[in-house]
């Protein structure tokens, strides 16, 4: 793909700003970061402490530890979506979302529980849409099965190949009872009286690539596909 220089630039810029905006409220030499405050307020009032920062392509990151041993004593992951390296944020964050709570209410996927989602406000508005979710300990399975330079190791157990084999064919098949009329993102709706979810496809896939040929090529890229 070629890159418009321009389009990467002015988005390279806004990612700069919103990080500098991070640390405005999230000085590590702080004994405390004000962060802090916007997982509190889904905790339930159970105090809390940022014991982690990180972030990849497109999120950051920061891991809550609750400081009470209460909720399960399982530490929280807060997370954004970085404006600039995202090209929409709120999109990606309502995907991100929605399908989170498609897994957890219509299938047996493990994933993160879903403590909380939202936008910030106040003080913190400029920060965007964030998404609470429990922080699972785990292994990423490449460093399972793959040695340097992603070939696949000699000597992994068979029975562990099996196991691993197993329940991925299971979730595989688990997944593909669903189906949808479009191809696009995910959206969900909670009914307000029964608080039932309904699942819909409305808007255009969020994928690597489209933000890709957005955020780098300068091609804008709306509505959903048909099946």
């Amino acid at each position: 793909m070629r890159i418009n220089s321009p389009v990467a630039d002015k988005n390279e810029a806004i990612a700069n700003a919103w990080l500098a905006r991070v640390a405005e409220f999230d000085l590590p030499e702080k004994p405390r970061s004000r962060v802090e405050s916007i997982a509190l307020k889904h905790l339930g009032g159970q105090s809390c402490k940022v014991t982690e920062r990180f972030h990849g392509g497109f999120n950051y990151a920061f891991r809550i530890q609750r400081e009470d041993g209460g909720g399960g004593g399982r530490d929280c992951v807060l997370r954004f979506a970085m404006p600039g390296y995202v090209v929409d944020p709120v999109a990606k964050w309502k995907s991100e979302v929605a399908t989170l709570r498609f897994l957890q209410e219509r299938t047996r996927v493990p994933i993160p529980r879903l403590v909380a989602s939202g936008i910030t406000e106040g003080e913190f508005a400029d920060l965007g849409p964030y998404i609470l979710m429990e922080h699972v300990e785990g292994v990423a399975l490449d460093r399972v099965l793959q040695q340097e330079g992603g070939r696949l190791k000699e000597r992994v157990k068979p029975d562990l190949m099996r196991v691993l084999y197993k329940d991925i064919a299971v979730w595989y098949v688990d997944l593909f009872q669903h189906s949808f009329p479009k191809i696009g993102a995910l959206s969900a709706k909670q009914d307000e009286e029964t608080g039932s979810w309904t699942f819909d496809v409305e808007s255009a896939p969020v994928t690597d690539k489209l933000n890709a040929i957005q955020g780098y090529g300068g091609v804008e890229y709306k509505g959903a596909s048909e099946a």
